[in-house]
């Protein structure tokens, strides 16, 4: 894996569109195909001894879908970018509180995902990643105002927003 591919790493560049903001008039980013991700989400319960439930949820003002997957004794979110393959594991949430995850490590989930589909899963520990550590020189002036603005703290809280 090279830099480019690592979001987290000290001198990685975040891509252009993950934020899911871009400036009116320009290209728009690539999105992630939500169908495929669903079938990597149901493939990757049933290998794991868990069933995906509901269908993928996009909320206003998000930059991800999620996915609910059930175990016998557990839950879990995996959440999506829509622009870009990253996606992380949080506990789930309330439908109450859409926004706000608390993003866990689920190994054996994590690398079934990453072995079956061209996604990266995301370690708590990247996800958790300072911002200041990341070079943000390729997103745009949308996304760097919006950045200004939100003021998120860490590549889980930016990669994973849901800002309007």
């Amino acid at each position: 894996m090279n830099r480019r591919d690592d979001p987290c790493a000290a001198a990685a560049r975040l891509p252009r569109g993950v934020t899911g903001f871009w400036t009116a008039g320009q290209a728009a980013p690539p999105d992630i195909d939500q169908r495929e991700f669903r079938g990597v989400c149901d493939r990757a319960a049933r290998l794991t001894g868990g069933r995906a439930a509901g269908q993928p949820s996009v909320g206003p003002a998000r930059s991800f879908v999620a996915v609910s997957i059930v175990y016998p004794d557990r839950a879990r979110t995996v959440l999506c970018n829509l622009h870009w393959p990253f996606i992380a594991i949080a506990e789930p949430t309330s439908p109450d509180d859409e926004a706000t995850f608390v993003f866990m490590d689920d190994p054996h989930l994590a690398a079934t995902i990453s072995r079956i589909s061209r996604y990266r899963a995301l370690t708590r520990a990247e996800l958790a990643t300072p911002l200041a550590k990341c070079d943000l020189s390729e997103l745009d002036d949308a996304e760097l105002a919006q950045v200004r603005y939100w003021k998120p703290e860490t590549v889980g809280d930016t990669l994973f927003n849901c800002w309007d």
